[in-house]
């Protein structure tokens, strides 16, 4: 993976070099009570996170997984948004908490902007649509 993106040591100021208009994204676990980063995810060039949800099953408690609405080369302007491509990821949590397993990616029609647990499901926000999972 050729990645463009960069970050000043402070994390004061974020860029994706010389693209505008492209997109740069992380998924962090940080430990609280140590206050420091245990596991840093960076999603491919352009990706955009927009919406993420941990799930915790109701019959397993210790197999928790994270859902992550995903779109590729995602433009806004003042009244629309639209993207190459949208997907959710799914990834699942180490018992230990202190890393990521990509399980799966699932392709959808439209931008994933909102995700809730309903009944032991996924209940998730696409465009203007709500799908359940």
């Amino acid at each position: 993976m050729t990645s463009f993106l960069t970050a000043d040591e402070e994390w004061k100021n974020w860029s994706a070099d010389g693209y505008a208009g492209k997109w740069a994204s992380y998924i962090y676990i940080v430990d609280y009570a140590k206050k420091e980063i245990v596991h840093k995810l960076a999603l491919e060039q352009d990706d955009a996170a927009l919406s993420l949800c941990i799930y915790i099953p109701v019959t397993q408690s210790t197999n928790y997984h994270i859902f992550v609405g995903v779109t590729r080369n995602m433009e806004l302007t003042c009244l629309t948004r639209t993207c190459r491509s949208a997907s959710i990821y799914s990834y699942e949590i180490s018992s230990d908490c202190t890393s990521l397993k990509l399980l799966h990616i699932n392709p959808v029609n439209g931008i994933p902007t909102a995700f809730c647990i309903f009944y032991d499901n996924l209940l998730v926000g696409i465009s203007r649509e709500l799908h359940f999972f």
